[in-house]
């Protein structure tokens, strides 16, 4: 096991990556699983999306991805430095979809809505209202009808 302390993932833990010999000169370096098994731990599901994303981030450092979810690669051993630099870099990339989670992207949506409404000067402001039965519904911005913007 080798650990690369100056190195942590999205949830701060330290990057661990695993050696294994293979043969007198080559070797399997790994993450025994640790990259998309923290994505589904923070409720993030492989949809066919983030799967084609995984996909062109192995493509992109030449790493592989097993069946069971290990990201890893193989090589000679005077590969080293860059086998380890490509999973790392493979394992920090991966690990930027936990950004996606649904929330995360329904608020940035939201901001860059707002935001243009605000730069286009439609007037408005956030906004919220009580309900007959006295529920309040809050709106991130409310636009009022003009004229102009019926």
């Amino acid at each position: 096991m080798l650990n690369t302390h100056s190195l942590t993932d999205f949830i701060g833990d330290n990057i661990t990556i695993y050696l294994s010999r293979l043969g007198a000169q080559q070797i399997q370096l790994d993450d025994d699983g640790y990259t998309l098994d923290n994505l589904s731990l923070m409720g993030i599901a492989l949809s066919d999306t983030r799967k084609q994303i995984v996909k062109q981030i192995c493509n992109q450092y030449q790493v592989a991805l097993s069946d069971d979810g290990v990201l890893y690669v193989k090589g000679s051993l005077s590969n080293f430095p860059l086998m380890k630099l490509n999973l790392t870099s493979a394992m920090l990339k991966i690990g930027d979809l936990y950004f996606t989670q649904r929330a995360r992207v329904k608020n940035m949506f939201v901001e860059d809505v707002v935001a243009e409404l605000k730069r286009s000067d439609l007037g408005g402001i956030p906004s919220s209202f009580q309900g007959r039965t006295g529920i309040e519904y809050r709106y991130p911005y409310v636009v009022p009808q003009r004229q102009t913007h019926p």
